[in-house]
């Protein structure tokens, strides 16, 4: 729902030129990169049938080998000044870590979800005949 948003944050702050992946790769990641997974969602149910929706997401950067403390840095920096609203969503919760010479930025996007009504209405189970 909200990758597009997250790419083009990454785009607009990093450089057009930047590799991204959203898939796991055998080979490992070409470095610097940044590798975006699927987000975990903790949904809760409100008042009035909505529900409010809690999207965590995670972005790992993998530095250049011969500058791994420098480009951690600069990229914490980046980080903390650009990633605060994504669209119409303000982020939320941001954390950095450094884990096996990668850095982790998670975070956290709130919604509220309204489901849409049905348009056919339940029937009843009994026989018609």
């Amino acid at each position: 729902m909200f990758i597009e948003l997250i790419l083009n944050e990454l785009y607009r702050s990093f450089g057009e030129d930047i590799v991204i992946y959203r898939e796991n790769v055998k080979e490992g990641f070409e470095e610097p990169s940044f590798f975006v997974p699927s987000p975990t969602l903790m949904s809760k149910s409100e008042i009035g049938n909505k529900y409010k929706t809690n999207y965590s997401y995670q972005i790992i950067y993998f530095p250049r080998t011969d500058h791994i403390n420098d480009d951690i840095e600069d990229t914490i920096t980046t980080f903390n000044y650009s990633f605060f609203k994504l669209g119409n969503y303000t982020v939320h919760n941001k954390n950095m870590n450094r884990s096996d010479n990668a850095l982790v930025f998670t975070f956290d996007l709130y919604c509220l979800v309204i489901p849409k009504k049905e348009d056919i209405k339940m029937e009843s189970l009994k026989d018609r005949s």
